[in-house]
Formats: structure tokens, C-alpha cells, sequence
């Protein structure tokens, strides 16, 4: 009954209009700012560049905002909030799902948002899954209609799209109502039958098949991680 409910409320107007203007802004931090020291972004970026061709992703939590304590009632989460991070230039990039759609930040405005941050290597291997993987993400950060999924709910259209390699039509992305996902759905799309880990799977969650940034989490190869 509480997985019927709960399917059913998040796929409402009002909890659409919370998510996207509440719940994603509040926090209860009454004074300072999260306890992630901005300094380790350099011990990061030597990191990263120490490393071979691959995708890297990230995985992040602020305790003390709404979204996490709410989602951490119901699953215990360790981090509520992932996306992928690319080096542009001389510095760490992070492509990232939000209430407002795809966002394009610097590093160090993720790190100053968050209490516990890992830098992950996801688990895809070979230069043929490498490249199919990339072409996957670059499709979807090129793509003007990207918005938020506030349902969770995996849309396999966008799965059909990306894993079988098919462009879609205009009338396709208009009956989709432009291509919704969350933080971590996008990065499972993208990994979705080339990951070699098999960790790297949908688990149900309250009625639905879901991908949180636990499971991201704990498919991944950590190479920072600050808690």
C-alpha cells in the first residue's frame, strides 16, 4: 500500500512543483557552511590527471539539506546527489542532474555544497565500452531537452535511445516530453550493459526500479573519498 502511495505521489503536480522549487533549496544548517575543505579540490585534480581513459563520476551528500535527510529516512543513504566529472583545461568540470535540469559546474562549487564528497572511476573497461559509453554521455549533454525526472522512475524510451545507439525523431522526443532523469539515472544510462561490475544494476526501491548514488557508490572504483 505504501509503495502504491508513494509511485503515485511522486508522479503528481504538487510533488513535481515541491521538488523542483523547495526541496532541492532548503537546508536546516542554521550557521557555517558544509564541512567539505575546498583545499582537497587540488589533491582531487592530481588525482585525476594520474589517470588512464576511462569515465569518472562523482557522488556527494549536504546532511543537513531537506532532499538528503528526506531520502535518507527512507533508504539509509550514504549520498544523495551524483553525476560525471570531465577535465576541461587545467580543471575538474562536473556534468550533474538538478531541480532546473543538466548543469555544468565547476568542481569547487560542488565541494562547497556538500559534507561528503568520492571521486569514483566508473566500471567500464575496454576501449570499444569506453567510446560507446562517452558517445552516450556526449548525446545526452548535447541534447536541449534534458529535464529532471521527479517520478525515479527509469524511462525506457531514454534507455532504448541511448543503449541501442537510435537518434530519435522529433515526434519520438515530443511524445517523451523531453528526456527526463535523475543524478544517478543518467549516469546509469550511460553505463547501463558495459559496466563490468555487477553491482552496476537497478535495485527496487518502494514499488520501482531504481539507481540511487549508493549504488553508483558501491560499483565503482573510490579513488577519493572525504565523510
Amino acid at each position: 500500500m505504501l509503495n502504491r502511495f508513494l509511485a503515485w505521489f511522486v508522479s503528481t503536480k504538487m510533488w513535481i512543483a515541491f521538488a523542483r522549487h523547495w526541496m532541492g533549496h532548503f537546508t536546516f544548517r542554521v550557521f557555517g557552511y558544509p564541512k567539505f575543505p575546498l583545499e582537497k579540490y587540488f589533491e582531487i585534480l592530481n588525482i585525476f590527471k594520474q589517470q588512464q581513459d576511462g569515465l569518472y563520476g562523482f557522488v556527494s551528500a549536504d546532511t543537513s539539506s531537506l532532499s538528503f535527510i528526506a531520502e535518507r529516512a527512507f533508504t539509509k543513504c550514504k549520498y544523495a546527489h551524483a553525476g560525471f566529472i570531465r577535465k576541461e583545461g587545467d580543471h575538474l568540470f562536473a556534468w550533474h542532474m538538478k531541480g532546473d535540469g543538466l548543469n555544468h559546474w565547476h568542481l569547487l562549487k560542488i565541494l562547497h555544497e556538500c559534507d561528503r564528497f568520492a571521486l569514483l572511476k566508473l566500471p567500464i573497461v575496454g576501449e570499444t565500452n569506453i567510446a560507446i559509453a562517452k558517445s552516450r554521455l556526449d548525446a545526452i549533454l548535447t541534447d536541449p531537452l534534458v529535464d529532471y525526472n521527479y517520478s525515479f522512475a527509469m524511462p525506457t524510451d531514454v534507455l532504448n535511445w541511448l543503449t541501442k545507439g537510435e537518434a530519435l525523431t522529433s515526434e519520438e522526443k515530443d511524445s517523451l516530453q523531453n528526456l527526463k532523469m535523475y543524478c544517478s539515472e543518467m549516469v546509469y544510462i550511460v553505463g547501463v550493459g558495459l559496466a563490468s561490475n555487477p553491482k552496476f544494476i537497478q535495485q527496487w526501491t518502494y514499488g520501482r526500479k531504481v539507481f540511487e548514488p549508493d549504488h553508483l557508490y558501491d560499483a565503482s572504483e573510490i579513488l577519493f573519498e572525504h565523510t
